[in-house]
């Protein structure tokens, strides 16, 4: 049994309208939810011909086997292998030929198939997704793996073992995690992992986890919802319930319960990397687990320590103490697990990395002690509302975003109120989430010497 609940309600989201009993009324959602688990948002947004989808899985680089890093990759670009109508790369030419766009992503907790079609097109995309979804393994082939191994080692070389410190993350999680945990991985796995991929590590990973209970569908643009629901639920139906539903679990992601942080780095240690780079220092710590509001906070507090040149670190770094000529602070998302911080700092010309963290530590101790303020948290509000509402401007974010709320949370009720929640943090939360980005006595330090 499938069950659908719809609203045409204020959402929050540009275009939306409250009061009509139009289903085809701009900010007409639709909730559905299958028996087997399941489920999909729908909402309108008529300001452009267009729909996107957003079809996220729940099968990230935290699934992937011991000693076979970067699977959930390789099975992502193995998902464009075809089907019985189309062969290798018919579904994704399929999808050009009317005028549409499709590709995916890897994560540590999630795979993201993500396409935009002309609105009237819709229905067509619903079915060749379908399609593909149960008929992909049967065009796996050896040659194909062959390729997409080659695919996937490519990107790596070019982002990890090319690039400019490209191998500082990677560096910094192996640090940060426990031997037995997938986290200490990029979705990109090892070399070495990824060369030993076989065809039948492909199709159990997809039986395992391309499944209902794992899937979350969010749809956006130009359509009537309930006219939608039908196409959308035969998709959904086309998945199987796993081997969860009849008893036969597959490998699930790397759990931890309590207070994570204290499980993990119980010290402060250093890594030092002679190169021929220019300087510069990484700080590594570990954060709360995505699907807490403590997360969003730390994200919050990461945005107010690192955006832009009026942000804390950089104000105090960069332009009152001269010490490095640039910062940015990020945060890695982990579900099952703690997630973590990086804070990377590029020094100025001859200043000691010792030296630029003694003065990282004190601006941080500063900003919880007392250097925050009402103004730092109303220009952080500003920023993150700037910065989410240009994700939710286009198509492609706005499912992005509810499907990982969907995923994160259950259904798209915190995507909905999350521009409201963020406006209530007030001044005591951010520097309680500050102080997260503090553990000077537990966290990796990672620097580059010349």
């Amino acid at each position: 049994m499938t069950a659908i609940s719809g609203a045409v309600a204020a959402t929050g989201i540009p275009g939306a309208s409250a009061g009509s009993a139009d289903s085809a009324a701009d900010g007409a959602s639709l909730a559905i939810r299958t028996q087997a688990g399941a489920r999909a948002f729908l909402i309108r947004d008529p300001a452009r011909p267009l729909v996107a989808t957003s079809l996220r899985f729940a099968a990230g680089s935290a699934h992937d086997p011991v000693g076979l890093s970067g699977l959930a990759h390789v099975l992502e670009h193995m998902m464009f292998c075809g089907t019985r109508r189309f062969g290798r790369g018919g579904h994704l030419q399929m999808i050009q030929s009317i005028g549409g766009f499709a590709n995916a992503t890897t994560s540590a907790d999630w795979t993201r198939h993500f396409n935009v079609v002309p609105a009237d097109l819709i229905t067509i995309l619903l079915e060749l997704e379908a399609e593909r979804l149960v008929q992909a393994p049967e065009a796996m082939t050896e040659a194909a793996l062959d390729i997409e191994r080659d695919v996937v080692l490519s990107e790596r070389r070019e982002r990890v073992e090319s690039a400019p410190y490209g191998a500082a993350t990677a560096e910094l999680l192996a640090a940060l995690y426990p031997a037995e945990s997938p986290n200490r991985w990029l979705p990109v796995g090892s070399a070495e992992h990824v060369g030993r991929v076989g065809l039948g590590d492909c199709l159990r990973f997809h039986a395992d986890h391309y499944v209902a209970p794992n899937v979350n569908l969010a749809v956006v643009g130009d359509f009537d919802p309930w006219r939608l629901a039908e196409p959308v639920t035969a998709l959904l139906d086309a998945l199987g319930e796993g081997p969860l539903a009849s008893g036969q679990a597959g490998q699930r992601p790397f759990q931890a319960t309590g207070a994570v942080r204290d499980q993990l780095v119980t010290s402060r240690s250093r890594i030092e990397i002679t190169s021929a780079l220019p300087p510069k220092v990484f700080i590594g710590c570990l954060l709360p687990v995505s699907t807490s509001w403590d997360f969003e906070l730390a994200r919050f507090a990461g945005l107010c320590l690192g955006r832009g040149v009026s942000a804390r670190l950089s104000d105090r770094l960069i332009r009152s103490e001269r010490v490095a000529s640039a910062v940015q602070v990020k945060t890695m998302a982990r579900a099952g697990y703690a997630s973590a911080g990086i804070i990377e700092i590029t020094p100025v010309d001859g200043m000691p990395a010792g030296q630029v963290i003694d003065r990282l530590d004190a601006a941080l101790a500063d900003s919880v002690d007392r250097g925050l303020t009402e103004a730092d948290l109303l220009r952080t509000k500003a920023m993150y509302r700037s910065s989410w509402l240009a994700d939710d401007d286009t198509f492609i974010g706005r499912s992005d975003s509810l499907s990982l709320a969907m995923q994160l949370n259950g259904s798209a009720d915190a995507y909905l109120s999350h521009d409201a929640r963020i406006s209530q943090i007030n001044l005591d939360q951010l520097r309680s989430a500050v102080l997260g980005w503090h553990q000077p006595d537990r966290r990796v330090e990672l620097v580059y010497l010349s």
